[in-house]
């Protein structure tokens, strides 16, 4: 998909991921719910989906100094995606996997404070400087933002690489916005089928590590 580069997005991502599937216990520890960011020890930890299969669902880790961009060659960089979704969506969240809760809230609550205000900033502007934006896109958020998910390519899948560059989706229509996206391939169709934009931020690239869920298990939630 050809990708168009914004304006200076005053947003901050999470930077270091690492990924294992969310279970219901780490150890004798109950996994807190797998949604916004959560900090331990010198690290902000966050879900994510994998893109290759919808619904199971990783974790995060950003440590702190992390270098943006990371000194890495562009051919090294992989996709991370960020689907995000406006007030009055019906996609179902009540569940678990591709049923479960955004990976960040920002209705009615932020739970991704780093970060979370700066996407739903761009998403409701959309600024003109940028080719792939419309007045279109800027409607289907004037009501606000209700959250965004994170995915991308876990070990094995062939877009696993040693960085990871942010993506923004955006949805042109409202039906379309009903629908939740969470592989590559489901991004993939809804921007050749018009119903989604997609907004590289690859001064936002980040270096990837991994974790385990016992580390989740650990975790305090951040407030903004």
């Amino acid at each position: 998909m050809q990708r168009f580069l914004p304006l200076a997005v005053g947003a901050t991502l999470a930077v270091t991921v690492g990924i294992f599937v969310a279970g219901a216990t780490a150890g004798n520890k109950p996994l807190p719910p797998p949604t916004g960011e959560r900090a331990h020890a010198q690290s902000v930890l966050e879900p994510v989906f994998n893109a290759e299969n919808s619904g199971e669902v990783g974790y995060m880790s950003t440590p702190a100094g992390t270098q943006h961009p990371v000194p890495v060659n562009p051919k090294a960089w992989s996709p991370i995606y960020l689907s995000v979704y406006p007030n009055g969506s019906t996609i179902n969240t009540g569940g678990t996997g591709a049923t479960g809760p955004l990976s960040c809230w920002h209705t009615p609550t932020e739970n991704c404070p780093s970060h979370g205000n700066a996407i739903a900033g761009l998403a409701m502007s959309c600024p003109a400087a940028i080719p792939v934006c419309t007045q279109a896109v800027r409607n289907v958020y004037a009501g606000g933002v209700l959250g965004h998910d994170h995915l991308f390519d876990f070990h094995g899948a062939d877009d696993w690489n040693v960085a990871w560059e942010p993506i923004i989706v955006l949805f042109t229509n409202a039906t379309a916005a009903n629908t939740r996206l969470l592989t590559d391939k489901q991004i993939d169709d809804a921007v050749t089928a018009g119903n989604a934009i997609e907004i590289p931020l690859p001064n936002l690239t980040f270096h990837c590590s991994l974790v385990s869920d016992s580390v989740w298990a650990l975790t305090t939630p951040l407030t903004g």
